[in-house]
């Protein structure tokens, strides 16, 4: 086999063939066409059926190309000056976290590239053809001196790191520092991401009487926190019910156990609740109306819920008559919680009388509605107190703004791929990003709590007491850096920057010396 090359502009083409000779001419054989040339040298080549891949013309053999090390499509400008707070205050943060570790120990293909993606989703929230742009005029370019930011490169990259071992890899790490072998509650709740690209991954969704064409991801996040821990994938047209045992199973595999889990009610059915507990994890649900534990529940104790103790969450006013009764089909007790929200029966009441002024209902459908209006049912593996067992559930809705942050905030609903791998590739970075987001969350709320806990501290004296992660980061962007040969000098900040710095708990440096940066 020999191999051609032709130059188109600045690019370099190869391809290879058999050469002979017929009547004393050279004719060529099997020609095989290879795409650009990316590093001569180590036999790396790019084109569109294969991506990056490598060529052995002795054995006429394919590889996988290692991204790290290739030459950059764009060397990017060369910088005297550059945005340097929000980069150099995240890359600290997360510095401090297990994140770094976690990408370094997956065998990622390129470390540097994960890290500035991770940085450029959260900083930037742009698409990833403007990525190189800012990663050239970024201190994150100083942090991650080999991250490929080219958009076709990050492509590739996305589907190297969907290799299941990276995954399994990342996450073995990730949870094990997080939340080590002790009992966790935990929430687990799915949301569709609309795609359109056929997939085995795709199918058609009927969620909530929402049709669409779309993959159901499904992540667990730790109650006491609101902190993401793991995540995976089904193709749309497969129930969230049939998902719960295999989630927890996984969780499992990778060390977990599990204390309780909080789920809406398309998790709940009976083979679900029977797997719980026979499993000994405890377990906060609601009921959908259509169950006989519901029906009953309502039919017999309904009238108790006008003389049971009001309960106050959120501003709203509750009535909770809790029994024990046994789990249908089985010899478990659990105990249902029968719950009248007056805010909610006044509301449906309004609406339903307005039906029936209109001549929409019959009086007789009216009346109906006056008998359940406002009225829910919960479900729990073990006793708790009418006004504890509507707090703990309602703590659902913290995984349902997880979820929404990452979906506006975030990159969690977008999706511009062409395979499974690059999918999974995308969904372990657009993890990550939430994972980090919320530790970041947290970190700041911890950071208000301590400070305001001082003493003869005033409340206007704490410094961003009224800023949000969003805004904290952005304001840090004003902050820029000269670069010079051996150190990046930070500029002088005014007092709205420096109040971040004290939020975060750093301090600005003086200088940096190019080659120590964390």
């Amino acid at each position: 086999m020999h191999l051609m090359l032709s130059k188109k502009g600045t690019a370099t083409y190869a391809s290879v063939a058999e050469c002979e000779r017929v009547d004393g001419k050279p004719v060529k054989k099997n020609v095989v066409y290879l795409g650009k040339v990316v590093d001569l040298e180590k036999g790396v080549f790019e084109n569109r059926e294969r991506g990056l891949f490598t060529y052995d013309l002795g054995t006429g053999t394919y590889g996988k190309a290692d991204l790290a090390g290739l030459p950059k499509k764009k060397a990017g400008r060369k910088m005297y000056a550059a945005d340097f707070g929000d980069a150099y205050v995240l890359d600290r943060f997360i510095g401090e976290t297990c994140i770094y570790e976690c990408i370094d120990a997956c065998g990622s293909p390129n470390p540097d590239t994960f890290k500035a993606l991770v940085m450029y989703y959260l900083l930037a929230r742009a698409p990833n053809s403007w990525a190189d742009d800012w990663y050239g005029s970024n201190y994150a370019s100083i942090l991650f001196p080999d991250a490929d930011m080219d958009d076709r490169r990050i492509s590739e990259f996305l589907k190297q790191i969907g290799e299941a071992e990276i995954q399994r890899k990342f996450f073995e790490k990730f949870l094990g520092r997080t939340v080590g072998s002790d009992p966790t509650a935990f929430i687990v709740d799915s949301t569709g991401v609309p795609n359109s690209v056929r997939m085995p991954i795709t199918g058609i969704s009927n969620h909530n009487g929402d049709v669409s064409l779309e993959t159901r991801v499904i992540l667990v996040c730790r109650k006491s926190d609101r902190m993401p821990l793991f995540v995976r994938y089904v193709p749309g047209n497969v129930n969230d019910s049939i998902t719960l045992v295999r989630t927890i199973e996984e969780l499992r595999c990778y060390g977990l156990n599990t204390d309780y889990v909080l789920i809406d009610a398309g998790y709940c059915t009976l083979e679900n609740m029977r797997s719980l507990v026979e499993s000994h994890i405890g377990f906060i649900t609601r009921l959908r109306p259509n169950f006989d534990m519901a029906k009953d529940m309502v039919k017999d104790h309904v009238a108790e819920l006008d003389m049971s103790k009001r309960v106050l969450y959120n501003d709203r006013f509750l009535r909770v008559v809790s029994r024990e009764c046994t789990l249908t089909g089985s010899t478990r007790k659990v105990w249902v919680h029968l719950i009248l929200d007056e805010d909610m029966k006044n509301t449906e009441d309004k609406a339903a009388y307005r039906k029936f002024h209109e001549g929409r209902i019959t009086e007789d459908e009216l009346n109906r509605t006056y008998e359940t209006s406002g009225i829910f049912t919960l479900v729990t593996s073990f006793w708790a107190l009418g006004d504890d067992v509507v707090s703990m559930y309602f703590e659902r809705g913290g995984i349902e703004q997880l979820i929404d942050v990452g979906k506006t905030d975030g990159r969690l609903g977008k999706v511009a791929v062409h395979s499974e791998e690059t999918f999974r590739g995308k969904l372990l970075l657009d993890f990550t990003v939430l994972a980090v987001g919320q530790m970041l969350q947290n970190h700041l709320k911890r950071r208000k709590e301590k400070l305001s806990s001082r003493k003869k501290v005033k409340k206007d004296d704490i410094p961003g007491r009224d800023l949000s992660v969003s805004h904290a980061l952005y304001l840090l962007r004003n902050q820029k850096c000269d670069v010079f040969e051996n150190k990046v000098l930070p500029r002088e900040v005014g007092k709205r920057v420096n109040d971040v710095y004290r939020l975060f708990g750093y301090e600005i440096p003086l200088s940096i010396d190019r080659g120590q940066q964390s």
